[in-house]
């Protein structure tokens, strides 16, 4: 277990190969959390999305399932559950958005991709940090699962894994 995970959130630019580096902020210290995910009111009060074959699931259960694994495996990675709140509530300090949400409205310049396309650009997401704030959030209309491939990659790129067969993600220390 990691008793400190410090972030470091990257940008792709055009070309996917090249990382650019935006910022570091701190997640869990000393084993303890040092941010909450947040998610807007009706996705907090909704039902986690269970995926199963024909089914798309709703967009709030789809984000809830985002936010509900990265809650479970930034645990397994560093020891510290993270507290999921909503957007409704007074939230200070460092904050993951989990998904579009009152608090990613006013934030200037950031596009979270929505609908869908005749390119078939659905499943496009964002990672985005701004200050004290990181971004995880995509399209989650119709069959898409663009916040949760935003968290999947977000938990990549912190050195966790994905064992497919057990569908399961697991840190370095795993």
């Amino acid at each position: 277990m990691l008793p400190n995970l410090h972030v470091i959130v990257y940008a792709l630019i055009s070309d996917p190969m090249v990382v650019l580096t935006l910022q570091a902020a701190t997640l869990v210290k000393d084993g303890n959390p040092s941010t909450a995910i947040v998610i807007r009111d009706s996705v907090f009060k909704a039902e986690a999305y269970k995926p199963a074959r024909s089914q798309t699931g709703t967009p709030d259960g789809k984000v809830k399932l985002a936010a509900t694994d990265l809650q479970i495996y930034i645990e397994k990675m560093s020891g510290a559950k993270l507290p999921i709140m909503s957007d409704a509530q007074e939230v200070n300090g460092v904050v993951v958005l989990v998904g579009a949400s009152k608090r990613t409205a006013p934030l200037h310049g950031l596009q979270i991709p929505s609908g869908l396309t005749p390119e078939r650009n659905e499943e496009d997401y964002v990672i985005h940090a701004k200050g004290d704030t990181l971004i995880l959030a995509g399209n989650d209309e119709g069959p898409s699962m663009g916040t949760y491939y935003a968290v999947a990659e977000f938990l990549r790129r912190q050195g966790a894994r994905c064992d497919v067969i057990q569908r399961n993600w697991l840190s370095k220390s795993s």
